[in-house]
């Protein structure tokens, strides 16, 4: 039996964050995958910063919360935002760039001041079991852990969750696919956002370097994939784009908000409590880092901990925001390319009375709300 004050399941962007805040405690963190890098090497993903949480210098993100700089992580900053319907178009100037950053290098980061702060990952780990128990809990993998709190963070499938009882339907099924195209007729700055209908939406653009289209498909909780590379082949031909280089996917469980994420000596945290996963990374890393300070604290014998984190991840995670649109739900179906196609219409005719310097963060929820309702 190997003791440890904590352990942490799963060794994403919420898992590592959770352990960087845990310095001078023992801690293990159990990935099942062999590897917690990303796979692909010098993977890019878009990122937003959200206020206090990210800050940029230079070409490095400063995350406060974290107090961890990652100098090179910038790639790209794209500043204008395209948005096409079946036939409308429309192009919006973004005062806050949207920031294309390197996956594989924010990760390094957080592995080092895990390692640095003397916790231990141990890949090639799948966790069978957890048992919580009062005061302590065990964790039941190649060899058995016993800890004074653990954290869930393995995924919307979390077994830590459905060791806590928390119990959440399925309301839906998100499928990505994202390529490494040959070219595209897109200007290097430029975001594109292609949408068919409300149950697919495709992102464009060119990192400076390479090519790259995301393909985004929503589909009831029994869905399937279906033919997403059919359906980008035939985006990426209307956009001028060659052959498919490379391609990779990947699947989230839409589920209902999380009811519960704690007991006295286990946290969830990242996709394991969220609602859709965090398509964020800066949002998965908050959650992670909120979970590490209070599992320093609950070791400290602090008795408001827990009621501190119930507040604050809702807060954090979006939740009451989540549960008050839950009715707008069936409104989805009302959504086609002609409706999208009037709304940009629309927005466009308008954008000559827009307040100058609006930014996407700005305009967004307006084009969300139009629509759903």
């Amino acid at each position: 039996m190997i003791r440890r004050d904590v352990v942490v399941v799963g060794a994403g962007y919420a898992g590592l964050a959770a352990a960087a805040q845990l310095a001078g405690r023992s801690v293990s963190v159990l990935e099942r995958q062999d590897s917690v890098m990303e796979r692909r090497r010098g993977s890019l993903g878009l990122l937003l910063p959200l206020g206090a949480r990210a800050l940029v210098r230079g070409d490095g993100l400063y995350f406060r919360d974290l107090d961890l700089l990652v100098e090179g992580a910038l790639r790209h900053r794209l500043r204008r935002l395209v948005v096409r319907g079946l036939r409308e178009r429309l192009e919006l100037t973004l005062s806050k760039p949207l920031l294309v950053m390197s996956e594989s290098r924010l990760k390094g980061a957080l592995l080092h001041q895990v390692l640095e702060h003397g916790g231990e990952v141990v890949v090639g780990c799948p966790v069978r079991q957890v048992e919580v128990g009062r005061e302590l809990s065990r964790v039941r993998a190649e060899d058995d852990y016993q800890a004074r709190v653990v954290v869930g963070a393995d995924g919307s499938s979390s077994l830590v969750s459905r060791s806590l009882g928390v119990r959440r339907g399925k309301r839906g099924m998100l499928f990505q696919r994202q390529y490494q195209v040959e070219r595209l007729e897109l200007q290097r700055d430029t975001l594109l956002i292609q949408l068919n209908d409300y149950r697919q939406m495709l992102l464009a653009y060119y990192d400076g370097e390479n090519y790259r289209a995301s393909l985004l498909q929503f589909a009831g909780p029994r869905g399937n994939a279906g033919e997403l590379d059919d359906t980008l082949q035939d985006w990426v031909e209307r956009l001028g784009a060659g052959r498919v280089l490379n391609a990779f996917g990947a699947t989230v469980r839409l589920l209902e908000p999380a009811g519960d994420c704690c007991r006295p000596n286990a946290l969830l945290a990242g996709d394991a409590l969220a609602f859709a996963g965090f398509a964020s990374i800066t949002g998965a890393m908050a959650m992670g880092a909120l979970a590490g300070k209070v599992a320093g604290r609950l070791l400290a014998g602090s008795g408001y901990a827990l009621t501190d984190y119930h507040k604050q991840w809702r807060r954090v995670s979006g939740q009451p925001q989540i549960e008050r649109l839950a009715w707008l739900a069936p409104l989805w179906r009302r959504c086609d390319g002609q409706r999208i196609d009037r709304l940009l219409g629309r927005l466009h005719d308008q954008s000559g009375r827009l307040p100058p310097g609006a930014n996407l963060l700005w305009r967004l929820p307006a084009l969300l709300w139009d629509l759903l309702v």
